[in-house]
Parts: C-alpha cells; structure tokens; sequence
C-alpha cells in the first residue's frame, strides 16, 4: 500500500511539473503573441494589444521599451501607448500588487536604457512613484541632461523623502539648475526649505533672491524677523513685480494663519511706498482688498487715505467700494471719527462712504 502511494505521489509530482511548464510556455507564448500584436501592420489589431496591455505581466516592459523606440514609427507609437497603459493601471491604487514590479522594470530603463528611455522611466516615475524610488531618481539631479526631468518626478512625488532630497538639491545644484529647485520647493510648499530660501532671499544674487521670495511666498509659512529681502529700490522692473507679487502672496497667506499684523505691515509696504508709480495699479488695488478683511482700525484709515489725493481712479473707486464692504466693530467706529476730521474732498468721500453703508 505504502509502495502504491509513493509511487502514484511521484507521479503527481511529475505532472504538476509538466503542467507548470506547459503554464510557463501558455505565458510565454501569451507575451509573444501580445508583442507580435503590438508589430502587426493593422491599426485594429495595435489597437486589440493596447486594450489588453494592462492585464501584461510587468516583464513586457523591456521588450516594449525596445519597440518604443525602433525605427518602424508606427509600431514605436503603438508600443509607447501599450506602455503609458501598464504605467497607469498601476498608478491609482497604491496597494496593487503589479506596482512594485512595474517600478521594477522602470528602474531597469533607468539603469540601462539609452536616454529616451530613461527620460520615459522618469517621467513615468511621477506618476506612481514612492519612497522607495527617490534614491534612484536622486543622483539623476547631477547629470545636466536627465536634471529637469528628475525634478519633475521628485516634486510630483508626494512625502518627505521626495521633500528632503529637494531641499538637499538646492545647495548642492550648480547656479543654473538653482531657480528650477527653488521652484520645485515652492511648488511643492515645503516648509522644511524656509531656513536655506531665508538664506537665499538674503544674498546678493538679486535674480535667486527674487526667486526665493516666490517660493517663500507659496509655502507661506512666516519667516524669522530677522530675514531680510531685497532692496526694492535697486530692482530692475521685472523684479520689482515679482517683488510685490511675493509681498502680497505671503501677507495673503499670513492673514488666513491668522499673522494679520505681519499681513497688516506688508499691506503697509504697498499702499505706502515712496514712489507709488513704481508699482502697478493693480497691486495697489489687491493690497486694498486684501487689507480690507483684516478689518481693524489701521487697515481702515490706510484705506480710506487713498479716497482722495490717490492719481489712480482705479485706486480710488477701489478703496471707496471696500470701504463700504468692510466688516468689524472697529469699522464705522473709525470712518465716523475720519469724518469728523476730515475736510473738503476727504469729508465728501468718507460721507458717500457712510451713507452707504447706511
């Protein structure tokens, strides 16, 4: 009986082989008639492979990739698009089984592959990357020819370890490569990069500095007092309205954290600069509606200053119709005591302002 059992257990041994490599074969003939498909010259039989590519086992990748760029265009097309397929039914579902593989055979073209190739794994990358693949994408940051589109995947990469490889990027990319990192940081809001963009705000490499601001102004998260910007009078006009830009970006972004006198000052800086000409209307008139939803006494009579002697009409019927919108207790309490004050032209706008706020 034992003898029995031994042997018909040998057996099935012998035929779960046999059937595993008739599997093996199944798949592998599978695979081959998917990338026959792919070669076909019909567009409808291309088209019956690209509808199917996303059921393939991650290990077509290779053998696409080499199609994708062949000389035969249609055949490279229908291949990329089979490609850009595998990628994306792996990209919504973080859990998918598939995923790591795919990742895999990405790195693969990385490594490997001529330079489109590693241009594709890299924008690919953007799409479903993780923690696990920054360190690969990380050096590519040093080569000038494969750079932007590493940066392109670090900032689309959600987490900290896409945010701390960016923000080791800025000081060890050279000058040229350094407003795009600046960029990225801003982008993605990275609050760990406030310190070195500080640092860069305060330097005498005006464009950088300008650049920092931006990023700065994006994260928006307040900046040690002691942080100094550059010299507004000293920038060329591009620079200055990027200047102003930034100021009232970061103030926005101060008033929703509730920094409202941080805000309040840097309205200030706006409405009150020396040569108002040197700065466009239209931040004149941002700067009076933003300041309005602070809604304290201060924002109020730097507001209302520009009811009259302002050239701007602009400006003017701007600070008139925020005036009348304005919310708080401090409100009516301040333009009634302005009023009062006032005389001639001033005295005229602060009543039409009153009546109308009934």
């Amino acid at each position: 009986m034992s003898k029995s059992i031994a042997t018909l257990t040998g057996r099935g041994i012998i035929a779960a082989a046999v059937l595993a490599s008739a599997s093996e074969s199944r798949a592998s003939e599978s695979q081959d008639e998917f990338l026959a498909r792919v070669q076909n010259p019909s567009n409808d039989v291309k088209f019956a492979a690209w509808k199917v590519a996303g059921q393939q086992d991650p290990s077509v990748i290779g053998p696409l990739s080499k199609l994708a760029i062949g000389e035969d265009p249609s055949v490279a097309k229908a291949a990329e698009e089979c490609l850009n397929k595998i990628v994306h039914s792996v990209g919504k579902d973080k859990s998918d089984p598939k995923r790591k593989a795919v990742s895999q055979q990405l790195q693969k073209l990385l490594d490997e592959g001529p330079d489109s190739l590693r241009v594709y794994a890299l924008r690919a990358f953007s799409l479903i990357g993780d923690d696990d693949v920054v360190p690969v994408i990380a050096p590519w940051l040093e080569k000038e020819e494969m750079r932007e589109e590493a940066v392109y995947a670090l900032e689309r990469i959600p987490g900290p370890v896409s945010a701390k490889a960016l923000v080791d990027a800025l000081s060890q990319s050279p000058r040229d490569f350094k407003p795009r990192i600046i960029a990225a940081l801003g982008h993605r809001k990275i609050e760990e990069a406030v310190g070195p963009l500080c640092v860069i705000m305060g330097g005498s490499d005006t464009d950088l500095a300008i650049d920092a601001m931006k990023a700065l102004a994006r994260i928006g998260k307040k900046v040690p007092e002691d942080v100094n910007a550059p010299e507004f009078d000293s920038l060329s006009p591009r620079q200055k309205a990027a200047f102003v830009d930034s100021v009232l970006l970061y103030a926005d972004a101060q008033v929703k954290n509730g920094n409202q006198e941080d805000a309040f000052n840097l309205y200030n800086f706006i409405l009150s600069a020396d040569q108002p000409e040197q700065i466009e209307e239209h931040y004149h008139c941002a700067a009076i509606v933003v300041m309005s939803k602070i809604g304290n006494a201060g924002a109020v009579e730097k507001i209302a200053s520009r009811l009259t002697y302002e050239p701007s009409y602009i400006v003017r019927k701007t600070a008139a119709n925020c005036l009348k919108e304005m919310k708080g207790d401090q409100v009516n309490a301040t333009l009634k005591t302005l009023f009062e004050n006032a005389s001639g032209a001033m005295k005229d706008e602060l009543k039409a302002v009153l009546d109308a706020r009934g």
